[in-house]
């Protein structure tokens, strides 16, 4: 019996994924960011062209384009014609017309993180004739896109289409082992416009697009990879929080470290390799002043612990960083 088209094209969809995933799993891979996002992409056009054509009952005129056909006057007329490429072959639509389709049905739609995530790969994959992947800070915004773009992916071929991918292996690895026990990636002395530009348009995705309980998809999605001593399954979940009758939660050195591994002076040095042309002026303070209003962010501790009344020095997180580079980087840009 033939394959029904749609399933031809999920197919070849699923296969275009475990090609970008099996490219971004390679130990060392030039190139790697960029080409996956390549086969990302072209994975998501054949998956949303697969649910046109299942919606559309295996009619592949749904992704064909279609044209005027000419009257004998050379005026176009009310009939349609599918249009053809160089060798003869149907046109389909492009991914941003399968895009616009698939959000209009009347069910399951195009998720907006979704979309949202899917444009990103779509401005690594074009941006990257101009080598800004090679930015280390850059690979860490590529990879946190990259990891949301498989959860979607798997997330829609359940939805749309009830096929589960438990067969295959579905998952990226973390970008680096080394930033479970060191210090965070290195970046270069001066970041390119390019690089900047572009981290900055993958910031807003986030941004506008948190990851939040009751969506499926996300735009971005952070990883974080710790060596821990061991785990005790009767441990209580704990939240940092100001309150008043709060218990007592007790950290130890090492922990404090871990978690909040900057003072103010390594903070600023770490800003300023970021964002090379960063000020440290009002708009610094006020950016600043918010991170310290976050307990996530910072934690104060006596520089005696022993004597409460000892003077208290401010430690900071990586969270703090992210958080004060996005806030100063649109200062920066304009």
């Amino acid at each position: 019996m033939r394959e029904a088209r749609h399933k031809a094209l999920l197919r070849k969809a699923i296969s275009a994924c475990v090609a970008a995933i099996e490219v971004y799993n390679k130990p060392v891979m030039p190139h790697r960011d960029e080409t996956f996002a390549m086969l990302a992409v072209n994975a998501w056009e054949l998956l949303l062209k697969a649910r046109l054509v299942k919606e559309a009952k295996n009619q592949l005129r749904a992704i064909q384009v279609l044209v005027p056909v000419e009257g004998k006057d050379g005026k176009p007329t009310k009939r349609l014609r599918v249009d053809t490429n160089r060798a003869g072959n149907a046109k389909t639509i492009s991914l941003g017309e399968a895009v616009h389709r698939v959000k209009q049905l009347p069910k399951q739609k195009l998720d907006a993180a979704c979309e949202a995530n899917l444009w990103s790969l779509v401005e690594i994959r074009d941006n990257a004739v101009h080598f800004i992947i090679e930015d280390a800070e850059m690979m860490r915004r590529a990879h946190e896109a990259s990891t949301a773009c498989i959860h979607n992916f798997v997330v829609a071929v359940g939805e749309w289409f009830d096929h589960s991918l438990s067969e295959h292996r579905f998952m990226i690895m973390p970008l680096s082992f080394d930033a479970a026990t060191g210090p965070a990636l290195a970046v270069p002395g001066r970041r390119t416009q390019q690089a900047a530009n572009l981290m900055a348009f993958l910031d807003r995705a986030s941004d506008d697009y948190p990851v939040r309980a009751s969506s499926a998809y996300a735009a971005a999605v952070k990883l974080e990879t710790r060596i821990v001593g061991g785990r005790n399954k009767d441990a209580a979940a704990v939240r940092l929080t100001g309150g008043p009758d709060a218990p007592e939660f007790r950290l130890s050195e090492e922990k404090i470290r871990d978690n909040w591994p900057m003072d103010y002076g390594t903070l600023q040095k770490r800003a300023k390799a970021r964002l090379p042309d960063i000020k440290f002026n009002r708009a610094f303070n006020e950016a600043m002043r918010r991170v310290k209003s976050n307990l996530r962010f910072v934690h104060r501790r006596h520089l005696d612990p022993d004597n409460l009344k000892s003077p208290k020095k401010e430690f900071f997180s990586e969270a703090a960083l992210d958080a004060l580079i996005k806030a100063m980087e649109p200062l920066t840009l304009g």
